[in-house]
């Protein structure tokens, strides 16, 4: 699978922010920030799985039917073709990596 990121990159989106750590032919590592009270789009990738690290905070993972409480040093794990999001009702960032 192509990478299409570099190391550094970052962008703001209406639920925060997001920031490219290290890149390698087989994966991208990012730190996604989600300010209070937002949430990521409910989305799905076809060629990708994604793994989230709770870093900071706490909040709510949909995964497919799911929803998952998690906080600081959770892991989820999101496979291929699988409905997902993260949202943050607290009033404290929450950030994942």
């Amino acid at each position: 699978m192509a990478n299409n990121y570099t190391r550094g990159q970052q962008g703001a989106r209406p639920w925060g922010t997001w920031e490219v750590l290290e890149t390698s032919a087989g994966y991208c590592a990012k730190k996604i920030c989600v300010n209070p009270h937002a949430q990521l789009s409910l989305q799905l990738h076809h060629h990708r799985a994604e793994h989230w690290i709770i870093a900071e905070g706490e909040g709510i993972v949909t995964l497919g039917d799911k929803k998952i409480n998690v906080k600081k040093d959770d892991a989820v794990y999101i496979p291929v073709e699988t409905k997902h999001r993260i949202q943050n009702d607290s009033s404290h960032n929450l950030t994942t990596t």
